[in-house]
């Protein structure tokens, strides 16, 4: 019976690996359909909720997909395993950045908002941060705007992006009737096309 059990516990890796590969093949609900029997085996199994999240996101079921990566991140957090929590909020806040990017490009502002901060809340981007900021500029949420600005600030680098925040904070205080503090942060766009 010794045999039987170690057998018992192999076979949810068999059925991920089954899974993965069908993956590999472009095959999504064949490979959802093993990682589904491995974690019916394994209900805690981190990387096939994982794998299957990922699946779910080639076939653009959003909604399956950030279901099965919260599982992800909540058991990989309990097993300890950082590799696979990261790479779940990876693939979450990469989706969700995308959705807000094509919102945000076709003018649907409250959803841009709606899904930059989703990434946010995942994978904290620049890329997320400004969106936020010129989104909420263009729906007069001037306070959110400088928020968001301050906090993509933090995180850039780069002179003409950091320029990008600030233009959007003068924006946004130029919207608040504060002609003294968007002055002052007008004065520190020094980069890029507002100069």
């Amino acid at each position: 019976s010794d045999k039987l059990e170690k057998a018992k516990s192999q076979l949810p890796k068999v059925l991920f690996s089954k899974g993965n590969a069908l993956s590999k093949a472009e095959d999504y609900d064949g490979a959802i359909g093993f990682f589904d029997r491995a974690i019916g085996m394994d209900p805690e199994y981190a990387k096939a909720f994982l794998m299957k999240g990922q699946a779910l996101m080639k076939k653009g079921d959003s909604e399956g997909m950030k279901t099965a990566l919260d599982k992800a991140i909540e058991f990989a957090g309990k097993t300890n395993d950082p590799a696979t929590v990261g790479n779940a909020k990876k693939l979450m806040g990469g989706d969700f950045l995308s959705r807000a990017n094509t919102a945000f490009k076709a003018k649907y502002y409250n959803s841009a908002i709606e899904l930059a901060t989703s990434a946010i809340q995942y994978t904290p981007s620049t890329s997320a941060y400004l969106i936020l900021a010129v989104s909420n500029n263009s729906v007069s949420k001037f306070d959110a705007t400088i928020e968001a600005a301050r906090k993509g600030i933090e995180l850039e680098t780069a002179a003409d992006k950091i320029s990008d925040f600030n233009f959007q904070i003068g924006k946004a205080y130029e919207g608040k009737k504060d002609t003294k503090n968007a002055c002052v942060a007008y004065k520190k766009v020094t980069s890029g096309p507002n100069k």
